[in-house]
């Protein structure tokens, strides 16, 4: 089967107007057809409204929940992907572990080097246990939040063993802890 210019310049035009608003798709329709309808009327979009028991009314769109927030590491934004790929299109790294990312982190590396104490992680050179190296949903690209995060690797009912624990409740570990390193066995921060 052939198609006819006429046929195949209706195809060509229909798939234009599949990703075009309805008003650029009436224009285009209207040049090269005659009787064509006109676009359905758009009406504004109805919100939802609720009334609370204090007496607030709250639309749909008050109700939902803020976007969550993403943090992004810089060279990544940037699209300096060579800082840590062997070419911007690479998946390769240039090295792995701590090397990697010592090549921009010089001061925190200097950091490490005069601590007597290193958490063990992070001495092994696998930074991607607690971060991230793109984006993530918390600060310092760590991929979950408050003790979440520590207890993926810690176990609560050992920590809660540990004097000092037995009361932590929700508290955030790094309030009493450096994630990196420390002076004392157990990383806890000096006052």
């Amino acid at each position: 089967m052939r198609l006819s210019r006429t046929q195949l310049l209706i195809g060509v035009v229909l798939l234009c107007l599949a990703g075009c608003t309805t008003e650029r798709q009436h224009h285009w329709l209207t040049t090269f057809f005659d009787g064509v309808d006109a676009p359905p009327a758009t009406s504004a979009p109805v919100s939802a409204t609720i009334t609370q028991t204090n007496g607030a009314t709250l639309t749909a769109a008050a109700r939902l929940p803020p976007p969550p927030q993403v943090f992004y590491h810089e060279p990544y934004t940037e699209r300096k992907c060579a800082e840590c790929h062997t070419t911007a299109f690479s998946q390769k790294l240039r090295a792995t572990g701590t090397e990697l990312c010592a090549g921009c982190h010089k001061k925190f590396m200097a950091k490490i080097s005069e601590a007597k104490f290193v958490h063990r992680p992070l001495e092994k050179g696998q930074c991607l246990r607690c971060h991230e190296p793109h984006s993530a949903p918390e600060r310092f690209l760590l991929i979950r939040n408050g003790q979440d995060l520590c207890l993926k690797c810690h176990d609560k009912e050992d920590m809660a063993e540990v004097k000092g624990h037995a009361k932590m409740g929700s508290a955030t570990c790094l309030s009493c802890h450096d994630p990196h390193v420390g002076n004392t066995k157990g990383l806890p921060r000096t006052q």
